[in-house]
């Protein structure tokens, strides 16, 4: 890049001489390389926030009353002009800021009356109660037109609860009261009902004064229902499918409108899976007054298992939990069991299996329902980073992802495995085990105690002093640290602490740098901030300069 620009300039030299195209590509450039500055947060005693560049040159001067937590891949809400009341704000507007990347910037000033969260590269936003939509650019891609209701995805009795004990802040949840206090926000964790628009392969539902719509990326309304579907993003049910009623009938249908199953009379309430592929749906029915029970349905309306279980959990691999007289079991597409009802529980082993128990004794099983091993083991935990622990007479041992044992239970404890690798401690002290279970760092007198593994690298503790080791045993730094907790290493740096002296070191056991302060964090690109006491913070750049101070 700086090769073609030099040869550019060189090339533009006459053009300079006589003209002032030179000072405009300059100009042109210098911003360019401004737009791809990161932003840090800062926030003043009395919570207005604002925010600097990595050299601690302010960008936007405190003025803002709230940064929201949650993000979209960068992009956050951010509020301006709310006057306080009772510890909540009320008027103001919304906009969205960039944060946590090169080029961050304000994408859109706080001109709304909200803003939402991004699906498929656009946010709605409230504006005259209206809802419209904006692209990440803050474009505006669908004008305001529809009218501020509640979205079919957001149960209704909630929302205007909230409407009705606090008009002008419904976003508030009364299930937090303590939550701005303690952080010293002014908004609570709920969201408002725009939060619940999304799009879908392009298509999104939209609640109208009766009944609801749905239209495309673009705004153009394809189909219309006299009723507003709820789609329920719960974990228990399909995101992507819901039941309506028609007067005294009841039909299924998915995000995009199609029906999954045709209008009847049998009474169904919920989806919990729908499957093209399979050609069936489990529902919810409902075969007495307040009693509900699940079955599977083909796409004709017709009950391929009859309502019969007290929960139904459906897989891809073409098995279904059931539960009936508070066992479960598994059956098959076509109502058979596979396995009958026997297990207290069963959960999922990722997709290598399904863990189960009985007797309060643990196993596992394969996608098939075949048994790999008994229920023996008095914990099976999940796997993690390809290793599962198993626990039996307080000993422990290890399987991997497809249930193959890589170490009966014989270690009185063990680390979390991390990078491929996990510490061990038996008779002969703490050992490192690789992933097909072989111990590759025997054990030594130096590991008195250790830590997981972190980017490749480990702490042991020696007679209260603190060293680093690698993957293979070797010492990179001898115990002769002293602080009181090990760090984990980001991107090479950590901060350990002993009496209000935060040293910064690198993976290899060097100090960077050493400062008195109360607490700090990890770097976060050039940054990380630093607290000088409970309420008074700052940032530190790599240097060990305080380049902003609150």
């Amino acid at each position: 890049m700086i090769l073609i620009l030099t040869a550019f300039f060189l090339l533009m030299k006459e053009c300079f001489m006589k003209h002032s195209f030179f000072m405009i590509v300059v100009i042109m450039y210098s911003q360019s390389i401004q737009g791809q500055e990161r932003l840090y947060r800062i926030e003043t005693l009395d919570h207005r926030v604002g925010f600097i560049d990595s050299g601690g040159k302010v960008i936007y001067k405190p003025q803002f009353d709230f940064l929201s937590e949650r993000s979209y891949h960068g992009y956050r809400w951010i509020h301006s002009g709310g006057k306080a009341d009772a510890g909540y704000i009320k008027g103001g507007k919304w906009g969205l800021i960039r944060l946590g990347t090169p080029g961050d910037r304000m994408i859109v000033d706080p001109v709304y009356d909200w803003v939402g969260h991004f699906s498929e590269g656009l946010a709605p936003v409230l504006v005259n109660g209206q809802w419209g939509f904006i692209d990440t650019t803050g474009r505006m891609r669908i004008v305001p037109q529809f009218p501020d209701n509640e979205t079919p995805d957001f149960e209704p009795e909630r929302t205007k609860q909230y409407r009705d004990d606090k008009p002008e802040n419904w976003f508030i949840d009364n299930n937090f009261p303590e939550y701005a206090k303690e952080r010293g926000h002014k908004f609570g964790r709920s969201l408002p009902p725009s939060y619940y628009f999304e799009f879908r392969n392009g298509k999104a539902w939209m609640r109208m004064k009766r009944g609801a719509v749905i239209m495309d990326t673009a705004g153009t309304v394809f189909r219309k229902f006299e009723m507003a579907p709820r789609f329920d993003d719960d974990h228990y049910f399909d995101p992507n499918a819901c039941v309506i009623r028609a007067g005294k009938q009841f039909v299924a249908i998915n995000r995009a409108g199609d029906t999954i199953v045709p209008l009847q009379d049998k009474k169904i309430r919920s989806v919990q899976f729908a499957s093209e592929r399979m050609n069936w749906v489990a529902l919810e029915g409902v075969p007495e007054p307040d009693i509900s029970r699940w079955g599977l349905m083909n796409t004709k309306g017709q009950w391929v298992i009859e309502p019969a279980f007290d929960q139904l959990w459906v897989r891809p691999n073409d098995l279904t939990w059931v539960r009936k007289d508070k066992l479960w079991g598994l059956i098959d597409t076509t109502g058979q069991f596979v396995l009958e009802p026997q297990f207290d529980q069963i959960e999922h082993f990722y997709e290598y299996g399904m863990k189960v128990q009985k007797n309060k004794k643990w196993g596992l099983i394969d996608n098939v329902g075949k048994q790999i091993h008994e229920c023996r083991w008095d914990q099976l935990g999940y796997p993690d980073d390809g290793m599962a622990k198993i626990v039996e007479n307080s000993k422990i041992g290890f399987i991997d992802r497809d249930g193959k044992i890589l170490a009966e239970p014989q270690f009185r404890y063990a680390e979390y495995p991390h990078d491929g690798f996990v510490w061990v401690a038996g008779d002969s002290g703490w050992c490192v085990m690789n992933r097909e279970g072989k111990i590759v760092v025997p054990p030594n007198k130096m590991f008195q105690f250790v830590y997981g593994f972190n980017e490749g690298v480990a702490w042991i503790r020696f007679n209260n002093l603190y060293g680093l080791v690698d993957t293979t045993g070797r010492l990179i730094a001898s115990p002769a640290l002293d602080f009181r907790n090990p760090c984990s290493f980001k991107n090479g740096l950590g901060w350990v602490q002993k009496e209000g002296l935060w040293s910064l070191l690198r993976s290899n056991g060097e100090i960077v740098f050493q400062i008195k302060c109360y607490s700090a964090e990890n770097f976060d690109g050039e940054l990380a901030p630093i607290w000088f006491d409970e309420k008074k913070w700052g940032y530190v750049d790599k240097q060990g300069k305080v380049v902003w101070k609150n």
